[in-house]
C-alpha cells in the first residue's frame, strides 16, 4: 500500500490545526487487509486510478437470522422488485438513473457531492429497484464488491460467484421513501453471496446515525471496529455541532 497525502490547509498562529486529504493505492489485489484497517475504495479516481480513503467507517456483521422482521416490500400496494445491472458510462442517461438521482437531490436537499454516476470502476454494479416494470424505476443504489487477496484477477468482478470479502453500499437514491426497505434487501442480497460484511460507507452527521440501528452494526474508530453504538451515535451528532474550526476543539 502507497500511502498519498494532500495536504490542504492548516492554522498555527492562534490554532493548532492541519487538514489533509489521506489516499492510498493498493499493490496487487490486497483487499482484504486494507477492509479491516479502515480503507474504502474512492468512487472518484486520483491522477487516472483508483485509490482508497480512511474514514468513520460503517458496516453490518451479516449472519444467519440477521432480519428477523423485514419490512413490507411495497409502494402503493405494489410489490418492489430489485435487479443488478452493470452499465457503462454511454448506457448511464438511457436507463434513467441520472434523472432519478437529480430528484433526488432535489428531494433532499443534497448537494451534487458524490454522484455515483460520474466514474465507474470494474467493480462497480447498480442495484436497481422498480415497481411493475424495470421502467418504472423508484430508486437505485451503487454497489462495490471487494475481493479476497490474491483469489481472482480482475476480469471476474461480474462473475456471481461467493469470493467476495465484502460488499459496499455506496450510495442510495430514490423517489419513493424506500431506504430502509432497499437496505434491507440489500443485506439478504449480499449474505447470499457469503460475504462476512457489508459496508455502509462513511458515518457522519446525524443523517447517518440510522445505520447504527441495524443488528451487527459496527463503525471504525481510527484504531479498531467498535461495537458502541451510543458513542457512535454521540461522534455523529457532534458533527453535525461543528460549524467553524474552532468547533473542532470545544469540549
Amino acid at each position: 500500500m502507497e500511502l498519498i497525502f494532500d495536504h490542504i490547509t492548516g492554522k498555527q498562529e492562534q490554532q493548532d490545526f492541519q487538514h489533509f486529504r489521506l489516499r492510498a493505492y493498493l499493490d496487487g489485489n490486497e483487499e482484504d487487509d486494507p477492509l479491516e484497517q479502515g480503507w474504502l475504495a474512492d468512487d472518484t479516481p486520483y491522477q487516472g486510478h483508483e485509490c482508497w480513503y480512511q474514514s468513520r467507517s460503517t458496516r453490518i456483521e451479516l449472519r444467519p437470522g440477521l432480519l428477523k422482521k423485514p419490512r413490507r416490500r411495497e409502494v402503493r400496494g405494489q410489490p418492489i422488485q430489485m435487479l443488478e445491472i452493470r452499465p457503462v458510462d454511454s448506457m448511464l442517461k438511457l436507463t434513467g438513473m441520472e434523472t432519478l438521482y437529480h430528484s433526488f437531490l432535489k428531494k433532499k436537499g443534497y448537494r451534487d457531492l458524490y454522484n455515483p454516476l460520474r466514474h465507474i470502476h470494474q467493480r462497480d454494479s447498480f442495484l436497481v429497484y422498480y415497481i411493475d416494470d424495470v421502467s418504472n424505476m423508484i430508486g437505485f443504489t451503487k454497489i462495490k464488491k471487494y475481493r479476497w487477496q490474491d483469489d481472482v484477477n480482475d476480469e471476474n468482478f461480474d462473475d456471481d460467484v461467493p469470493y467476495m470479502t465484502g460488499i459496499e453500499t455506496h450510495m442510495h437514491c430514490n423517489t419513493e421513501d424506500i431506504g430502509m426497505i432497499s437496505l434491507e434487501m440489500e443485506i439478504e442480497w449480499a449474505a447470499a453471496k457469503h460475504c462476512r460484511y457489508l459496508y455502509l460507507g462513511p458515518g457522519y452527521e446525524k443523517s447517518s446515525i440510522y445505520k447504527s440501528s441495524i443488528p451487527g452494526f459496527q463503525w471504525w474508530t481510527g484504531q479498531k471496529w467498535s461495537k458502541n453504538v451510543e458513542q457512535y451515535r454521540q461522534a455523529c451528532m457532534k458533527d453535525s455541532e461543528i460549524t467553524r474550526i474552532a468547533d473542532l476543539g470545544a469540549k
